[in-house]
């Protein structure tokens, strides 16, 4: 039996290009039409297109790992880099002055945390330090709506304020915020805790002014969008002598046809603090050059209406003053000093003027107390019935007019000798007349009566006695 050797040149031509397996060729194989490549061999083909799609996705995958990455330490980022700093600088812009930050924490999800803020104005005096703000809206929420800036707490914050005869250095660093401006405005809301306030009064052209401070501040401002603005504060003011101490609570409804109201009450509030802030605040009053001292109890009530019309306002005051001093050019050299002065009124506006409610007033001089209803707009038909005599008579009192109109009854004493002691100057009492004694008894009432108004006043004197020299 004969054998048939086969070798590499007898291979038949479809075989030509499969590889044995001893020979190290590539791994390739070429099929004539009629014949299909098997699963393994199909699977061959697919592997290296296979390979660069996973490797692909693979970097697709990192890549959008990273970005979520940045984004999400974005704001870790910007808060310990100089981008911080220039986006203080940003939106400090308006201020007359700079903005520092020591610290910041930023998060998208988290409520945002400055630390050690530190205002100062264009001379690169500090006008206010804060140890922390924290805010209450994520940094998302306030990314998705800038109007809303939500309510920020401020943490024992000190602020230091200048009085002098052209203002206040709070009013120069924040004039351009106080300009009308048409661009639209956010909310915010402003909670103070334990803060302190520094002022320095350099009102009357003086250098180096008095010194006071306003200690334990609290302060709640909110003012949301399309609701009600409300204030609330409250402080003392230490004092060696006597404590003092004040609150303060102001509502101004959104609503067009809605009232406004303020409340003030203070206890033993030292006069003297305030002279210089009224100064700074009306320059153009000269209250710079004037004295002023004294202890103040008082409760105010205020309150009125949205819009332009004064009708419905009124004010309600019931006041006490221990030890008050005054002095200044209106007294033309004279010093006012009462130990004590008691003031109660209600004040209430109307269409065409404004309307006093019952009111006193009482001192070491004497008191005036007023029993009715006084108005300056009264068109009283009683005047009608009068005669033609009783009307000219009316019309003949010029400003005092449309009081002769009215029901009223107003009643005062007056101690004459210490009156003029304490005014010589403003009554021009001769320099060489003293006064002595002499009490002064007033008492004016209004009414109705058949024929029309009816008018009775008296006044008495009793011990008048006075010396002149010379």
């Amino acid at each position: 039996m004969s054998s048939v050797r086969k070798t590499r040149k007898h291979r038949p031509f479809k075989n030509l290009f499969v590889a044995t397996p001893d020979e190290q060729s590539p791994h390739f194989e070429l099929h004539t039409p009629d014949e299909q490549p098997s699963p393994d061999e199909r699977h061959t083909f697919d592997e290296k297109p296979a390979r660069r799609s996973t490797r692909l996705w693979k970097w697709l995958a990192g890549l959008a790992i990273l970005l979520v990455v940045v984004v999400w330490l974005a704001p870790v980022l910007i808060a310990h880099s100089p981008m911080m700093g220039w986006i203080v600088s940003s939106a400090s812009s308006d201020l007359d002055g700079s903005v520092e930050v020591g610290s910041a924490s930023l998060g998208w999800f988290s409520p945002i945390t400055l630390s050690q803020i530190e205002v100062r104005d264009s001379q690169g005096q500090t006008v206010i330090s804060i140890p922390q703000v924290e805010g209450d809206r994520s940094l998302m929420s306030l990314a998705l709506d800038r109007s809303h800036l939500g309510k920020f707490r401020l943490e024992k914050p000190q602020l230091s304020v200048v009085l002098d005869d052209k203002g206040t250095n709070i009013q120069r660093l924040i004039a351009k915020y106080l300009e009308p401006s048409d661009k639209e405005s956010s909310t915010v809301g402003v909670v103070i805790v334990d803060g302190t306030v520094t002022i320095e009064d350099r009102t009357g052209g003086r250098k180096a002014g008095d010194k006071w401070k306003i200690e334990g501040l609290n302060l709640e401002f909110d003012k949301p969008d399309g609701g009600d603005m409300t204030l609330a504060a409250k402080g003392s003011m230490p004092d060696g002598r006597q404590a003092s101490r004040f609150d303060v609570a102001l509502t101004m409804p959104a609503a067009a046809d809605a009232t406004n109201s303020l409340t003030a009450e203070t206890v033993s509030l030292p006069l003297e603090k305030f002279a210089g802030l009224l100064a700074a605040l009306a320059p153009q009053s000269g209250l710079a050059e004037t004295e002023l001292s004294g202890r103040l109890d008082a409760k105010i009530q205020c309150k009125w209406p949205n819009g332009d019309s004064a009708e419905g306002t009124s004010i309600s005051v019931d006041t006490a003053v221990k030890n008050l001093r005054v002095a200044g050019p209106p007294l033309s050299g004279d010093r006012v000093e009462l130990e004590n002065l008691l003031a109660v009124g209600d004040l209430t506006w109307t269409q065409n003027g404004f309307s006093l409610e019952t009111a006193s007033v009482k001192c070491d001089l004497g008191s005036v107390a007023l029993k009715g209803n006084l108005r300056v707009d009264s068109t009283d038909t009683a005047s009608s019935k009068a005669s033609n005599k009783t009307t000219a008579t009316i019309e003949s009192l010029g400003v005092l007019a449309p009081y002769a109109r009215q029901s009223f009854k107003l009643e005062g004493d007056v101690d004459l000798a210490r009156l003029a002691n304490m005014l010589p100057n403003t009554l021009h009492i001769h320099k060489q007349t003293r006064v002595t004694s002499g009490k002064l008894k007033v008492s004016l009432s209004s009414g109705k009566g058949p024929k029309g108004m009816v008018w009775k006043g008296h006044i008495e004197t009793s011990d008048l006695t006075a010396m002149r020299r010379g």
